[in-house]
């Protein structure tokens, strides 16, 4: 089996030996919040996404940018995304996940990391997972 991807240094609950270790962020609803993203692979181009979230991206590489918005950013190694994101949603417990970006239809290990961003006040259960698969049509196309 491959190495996994980290979000905040835990691979996420669908590695079996993490469960217990996995990244939790809190928010509170109608809050805006920035998330600065790094992609410290080597060689692997990841999605990252925030399940039911609009991300907004004001920064590129330590260059403000014009900001836009996407459901999903690609970040390409060795690169450092901000992006801000709204509270929004019903309160829930959604997943963050990042994931390697493949082109081509090779069996390989399913390396996505996974953290959680739970809204105050819910309890541990109950998260969406974000559709890359819709997310990576709109990329191509």
């Amino acid at each position: 089996m491959s190495d996994a991807h980290t979000i905040n240094l835990k691979p996420g609950p669908l590695f079996p030996c993490s469960e217990k270790h996995t990244f939790v962020m809190e928010v509170e609803q109608g809050k805006t919040y920035l998330l600065r993203i790094v992609n410290a692979e080597l060689n692997d181009e990841l999605f990252f996404a925030i399940a039911g979230h609009n991300l907004t991206v004001v920064e590129v590489d330590a260059v403000y940018t014009k900001p836009f918005t996407s459901q999903t950013i690609l970040i390409a190694p060795g690169q450092t995304t901000n992006v801000l994101f709204r509270a929004n949603q019903v309160p829930s417990r959604y997943f963050m996940a990042a994931r390697s970006f493949m082109d081509a239809p090779l069996s390989v290990d399913n390396k996505t990391a996974t953290a959680i961003l739970q809204y105050k006040g819910i309890p541990n259960c109950c998260q969406s997972f974000p559709n890359f698969q819709h997310s990576m049509t709109q990329l191509l196309y």
